[in-house]
């Protein structure tokens, strides 16, 4: 019997020492599954950032692909443009174009008799500061040219000769008027 023992007792400490190294085998093989799950984890992260940026250097590549087409079809419209010589076929068309020349010519016009108009008005405004003169005697005349010059512009037509002529109508009644002035100042 001891030798029933003997062997049971050895058959258990090998059946223990299998047991012992089953368990570490199991406790190593656990490791590395965490440690494969963890590589596996960090490869789908790098999985989805690197494709997050192909998606992102597509659509710049896209934008860009894009843009470059937009400016070819621009460059070969303005070279189109200027290659072909613009041909008016109707009289129409030459006919708004005069049109609206003349427009634009008496809208311009307008705007320069205005411009006149404001640039007399200042000077008619602030004659009284002229170098050496009499400043009282400017002011004394500003209500005469303001007057004058109103009635220049209730005249319907007023042209540069005209403008012209009023200045210098006014210009020597000022001359007059300031040496009058200057002479009974003394």
């Amino acid at each position: 019997m001891e030798a029933n023992d003997k062997r049971m007792q050895d058959i258990r400490n090998v059946e223990h020492a299998e047991i012992e190294q089953l368990k570490r085998e199991k406790q190593a093989l656990v490791l590395e599954l965490d440690a494969s799950r963890e590589e596996r984890y960090s490869l789908k992260q790098q999985i989805e950032r690197l494709q997050a940026e192909v998606e992102e250097q597509y659509q710049l590549y896209r934008n860009e692909a894009d843009a470059r087409k937009m400016l070819v079809s621009d460059i070969i419209d303005l070279k189109y443009r200027v290659d072909t010589p613009a041909v008016k076929s109707d009289s129409a068309s030459e006919k708004d174009d005069t049109t609206l020349l003349k427009f634009k010519l008496n809208k311009t016009k307008e705007d320069l008799v205005k411009l006149q108009d404001k640039l007399n008005e200042m000077l008619a405004d602030y004659g009284d500061v002229v170098p050496g003169g009499s400043t009282s005697g400017w002011r004394h005349c500003r209500p005469l040219i303001r007057k004058a010059w109103s009635a220049t512009r209730t005249t319907t037509t007023r042209s540069s000769t005209s403008t012209r002529l009023f200045w210098s109508n006014t210009r020597s009644y000022l001359l007059r008027e300031t040496s009058f002035l200057k002479n009974s100042d003394l």
